[in-house]
């Protein structure tokens, strides 16, 4: 299962597509803002999209909100927040 995981914190977006068997998951760090989100989806633009994505953030539920919203638009599960 592929899962990708999240460690949203104030100033950076740290992220990771884990579960490919065999590979290094691919991973990157992001700005917290709507561009990071956009270098998000093209870091993952060569990989099949998550089964499912789990998220840590001190963030508040505003950027929840957009980030499940971005996750619906492009056809990804439904983030869980930890």
């Amino acid at each position: 299962m592929k899962r990708l995981l999240l460690d949203a914190g104030n100033s950076r977006i740290k992220w990771a597509l884990v579960g490919a068997p065999g590979q290094d998951p691919p991973r990157g760090v992001v700005s917290p803002d709507a561009g990071g989100l956009e270098a998000l989806g093209r870091g993952l633009s060569h990989h099949s999209g998550p089964e499912s994505i789990h998220v840590i953030s001190v963030r508040d539920e505003d950027f929840f909100a957009g980030f499940r919203s971005y996750c619906t638009h492009r056809g990804w599960p439904v983030p869980q927040l930890h």
